[in-house]
């Protein structure tokens, strides 16, 4: 049993990369920006209004997973419920990545913790630059494959804090106010 974490906490004090993705089934590309969140426990997520906007199939999960905030309450943004295969390049970087579908607010895109654990990747936190110089070699063979790549190694263990439920947390996309910046879920005014 897992728990996700989402958090969009302030997008000035945050890291985002520009990715381009690629629909494993139709080739359309597009390219959009990632928010890179230590604090998003799992490889991705991807805005439910941003993927219906792409036009993208998603998968059915066989259970929806329940999206909490931080403070315990559930999200109005609803479960997660669907997840989306796509291809992912940044910069010479590429990879098979599936990300989990829910509401994100104003972010399209979240890189979380369990990607940035995986690939580890060179982050300049003061420029925002993102240098992928340790990644497997895996990731570039995805572009050839069907499915997402086997890993070299297993991903980093869930903390024994979060093993108690299946479910995932989302951290202030409720409007709370950050320094002057507010953050909304989706479908907010």
């Amino acid at each position: 049993n897992t728990k996700y974490y989402v958090r969009t906490v302030g997008l000035a004090r945050s890291t985002s990369v520009a990715i381009q993705l690629e629909d494993p089934v139709t080739h359309a590309r597009c390219g959009v920006k990632a928010l890179v969140d230590c604090g998003a426990t799992a490889d991705g997520f991807a805005d439910s209004q941003w993927v219906k906007r792409q036009g993208l199939n998603t998968r059915r999960l066989p259970t929806p997973v329940p999206v909490y905030n931080v403070d315990g309450t559930l999200n109005e943004g609803g479960s997660i419920s669907e997840e989306v295969d796509l291809i992912m390049r940044l910069g010479n970087h590429i990879e098979r990545i599936v990300f989990s579908v829910c509401s994100l607010g104003k972010t399209e895109i979240i890189l979380g913790h369990t990607w940035l654990a995986y690939h580890n990747p060179e982050i300049n936190w003061r420029t925002g630059s993102v240098r992928m110089t340790r990644c497997p070699e895996l990731c570039n063979s995805a572009r050839h494959t069907s499915t997402s790549p086997p890993r070299a190694t297993a991903p980093p263990a869930v903390p024994k804090a979060l093993q108690d439920s299946k479910t995932a947390a989302v951290a202030n996309l409720r409007g709370v106010e950050t320094e002057g910046q507010e953050t909304r879920a989706a479908g907010e005014p």
